[in-house]
């Protein structure tokens, strides 16, 4: 984006989690300069040092996440498929519902408790929305009622 080159917005999201990922492994940014110019110059070249406190694995990840060019940048499968993010075995995959995926019949009682909120929206609407896999803040509290519901019932009863 600072070379001014087409947006690929899944490419540089995986950059910034890498940047995000850098910081949390190292606790500094990887790329850092008072000057400005210096600092761009330094993120378009990929100029930056791996401490020798990170493990191998973690050194080829970001390696690989912060790559300047994007078609050679890892992609998401790469980093699922890689040593440093298969040390611990994920149990949590297969839970949840799959938005855009999953077929979700919406649940009248927490459109209901959504209007008493203060949704002020038909709830065919609603359930419109919900059906279709829209992504908006409509769904999202519909999504986030439910879940505490699921734990609490009693949050949607009269």
């Amino acid at each position: 984006m600072i070379a001014g080159k087409r947006y690929e917005c899944l490419s540089v999201d995986i950059w910034s989690c890498g940047i995000i990922l850098y910081a949390m492994l190292c606790g500094y940014l990887p790329f850092e300069d008072p000057n400005t110019n210096k600092l761009y110059k330094k993120i378009m070249s990929g100029d930056y040092e791996q401490p020798k406190v990170l493990t191998p694995d973690s050194k080829d990840m970001l390696r690989h996440i912060l790559d300047v060019n994007p078609e050679t940048r890892y992609k998401v499968n790469n980093i699922r498929e890689s040593k440093w993010y298969n040390l611990i075995p994920s149990k949590y995959e297969a839970q949840g519902i799959v938005v855009g995926t999953d077929v979700i019949q919406p649940d009248d009682r927490i459109i209901s408790a959504m209007r008493k909120m203060g949704v002020n929206m038909e709830p065919a609407q609603i359930r419109n929305y919900i059906i279709n896999n829209r992504h908006n803040q409509i769904t999202a509290f519909y999504y986030l009622l439910k879940k505490k519901a699921d734990k609490n019932p009693s949050i949607i009863q009269n």
